[in-house]
């Protein structure tokens, strides 16, 4: 069994819906979508070349867990309480954020998100001193 764990830093992107120019008849994604596409895909090229891999066409196992910035307006009950798993974000679809991976990895990890048999996904608060990220494991025989 082949896996590879890679870690993005920075607050999770959930995938947004495409945009629609009137001017000029096209569909776009929006920048910041497309941006956080990039460095997943820079993170997971990283990690592939370090493990010597090669893109897979095997059906893939996703495990990913988000892990949101705590808001700094809150006081400091609610963020020790968010930190240690007392309150659940309820921003950012966790579905959206699976798919800004996905992806994000296409073309590096797999030829297409297609190949996903099962996944399994949580989203938490971040501790202040790990900050704001993703770290997602692929698993293909």
């Amino acid at each position: 069994m082949n896996s590879i764990t890679i870690r993005i830093d920075g607050q999770p992107v959930a995938k947004q819906r495409p945009r629609f120019n009137m001017k000029t008849g096209h569909t776009y994604t929006p920048n910041k979508t497309r941006d956080y596409e990039k460095k997943v895909a820079q993170c997971a090229w990283v990690e592939m070349a370090k493990n010597k891999f090669k893109m897979t066409d095997r059906p893939i196992h996703v495990d990913m867990t988000a892990a949101m910035e705590i808001p700094k307006s809150w006081n400091k009950k609610k963020k020790f309480e968010a930190e240690f798993g007392g309150i659940h974000p309820s921003r950012c679809d966790l579905d959206n954020v699976l798919k800004s991976v996905l992806d994000g990895v296409e073309g590096v990890v797999m030829e297409n998100d297609k190949q996903v048999r099962s996944f399994y996904c949580k989203k938490k608060y971040a501790a202040p001193s790990d900050g704001p990220h993703v770290v997602v494991s692929f698993y293909w025989e």
